[in-house]
C-alpha cells in the first residue's frame, strides 16, 4: 500500500502537467482527474489543503481568488519564457549534439503543461547548424518579437535576368511576426510589403532593432498547431511515433494501414506530406489535401 503522503506528489504532478493559464482546473475536475490518472480518491477539502501546503512551500499557484475559475500552476522552478530561452539555446550551441539537445529539451519540457509542450515538439526532430548562423542575430529577432519592435536587416535575393542568375542585395525594415526553429534553423516570419515571408536567420545580416513599435502589436502569438488526419501504411508507424512523439493519436488500424491525427506545425506540414507521399496520405483538412494535389500537378511529374 502506498504511503498516504504520496498523493500530494500526484497532485503536484497533475497541476504541473495539466494546468496553465489557458487550462485552469476547477476543484471537481481535479478530483475526477486524480481518480482517473492515479486511482486516488480525494475530497474537496483535501484539494484546498494540498493547495495551501504547496503554496506554503513556495509553489506559485493561481487560485479562485486570482482568476475566478480554479487552480493552475504558474511555474515550477522555471517560467515559460525561461524554458523557451533554454530550449532555443540548445539549438544555438554548436557543441551540443543532436541527441543531447533532444534529451535536454524533453527534460525541460516537463516543467511545462502537456498543452505547452506541443509547440516545442518539432525542435527535437532535427538539429542542423551552419557557420553562418549567429546566436546574436537570433537573440535580436526574439527580442524584437517579444518586445513588439521593428527590425532592420540586409538580405540577398536571387533572380533571373537575361537567363543569368543575379544576386540583388536588399535592406528591409519590418515587423517580426514570429521566430521559430525548424529543423534546427531559425526562421523569422516577416511582413514585407504587406506579404508574410519566412526568412532564415542565417541569411540575414546587419540586423538592428529600431525604436519603432511593431505595426501588428507586440508578441503576436504563434499559430495553433494544425490537426492533420493521415492514412499510412503499417511500415510508417515507427517514423510517425518517433517524429511526433506526444503529438500523434492513432484513430483506427485495419488492412495493413492506420489512420492518425497529428498536431503539426503549419509551415512544415506541406514539406512533410510531400516527402511522405509513398507511405502516408493526408485525408484532412481538405484545404491541405488540395494543396498537396496541386503541388504534385504543378511539379512536372504529371506532365504528358
Amino acid at each position: 500500500m502506498q504511503p498516504r503522503n504520496v498523493n500530494m506528489f500526484y497532485f503536484l504532478e497533475l497541476l504541473a502537467g495539466y494546468s496553465d493559464v489557458d487550462h485552469i482546473l476547477a476543484t471537481n475536475e481535479i478530483i475526477e482527474m486524480m481518480l482517473e490518472k492515479y486511482q486516488v480518491k480525494i475530497e474537496r477539502r483535501t484539494v484546498y489543503s494540498y493547495i495551501n501546503t504547496l503554496m506554503f512551500f513556495g509553489f506559485d499557484i493561481s487560485t479562485y481568488d486570482d482568476n475566478g475559475k480554479g487552480y493552475y500552476l504558474r511555474s515550477i522552478y522555471f517560467n515559460e519564457a525561461e524554458i523557451r530561452m533554454l530550449i532555443h539555446g540548445l539549438y544555438l550551441d554548436p557543441e551540443c549534439g543532436r541527441s543531447d539537445a533532444r534529451n535536454i529539451s524533453e527534460k525541460l519540457q516537463k516543467f511545462l503543461s502537456v498543452y505547452k509542450r506541443r509547440q516545442y515538439g518539432y525542435l527535437a526532430e532535427k538539429k542542423k547548424l551552419t557557420a553562418a548562423f549567429s546566436a546574436e542575430q537570433t537573440e535580436l529577432l526574439l527580442k524584437a518579437y517579444e518586445e513588439g519592435k521593428r527590425i532592420s536587416f540586409g538580405y540577398s535575393e536571387y533572380v533571373f535576368e537575361n537567363d543569368r542568375v543575379c544576386e540583388k542585395k536588399n535592406r528591409c525594415e519590418t515587423d517580426v511576426l514570429g521566430v521559430e526553429p525548424k529543423g534546427g534553423m531559425f526562421y523569422a516570419e516577416c511582413d514585407i510589403c504587406g506579404e508574410k515571408r519566412h526568412i532564415g536567420a542565417e541569411l540575414m545580416h546587419d540586423i538592428s532593432l529600431t525604436n519603432e513599435p511593431a505595426q501588428n502589436g507586440a508578441g503576436a502569438s504563434a499559430d495553433e498547431p494544425l490537426k492533420v488526419i493521415v492514412k499510412c501504411r503499417d511500415e510508417a508507424i515507427n517514423d510517425i511515433m518517433h517524429d511526433f512523439v506526444n503529438r500523434v493519436r492513432i484513430l483506427t488500424h485495419k488492412n495493413n494501414s492506420f489512420t492518425a491525427v497529428i498536431d503539426m506545425d503549419r509551415e512544415s506540414v506541406l514539406p512533410w506530406a510531400l516527402k511522405s507521399l509513398e507511405r502516408c496520405e493526408v485525408l484532412e483538412p481538405k484545404e491541405l489535401r488540395e494543396r498537396i494535389i496541386g503541388a504534385i500537378k504543378n511539379s512536372g511529374y504529371c506532365a504528358g
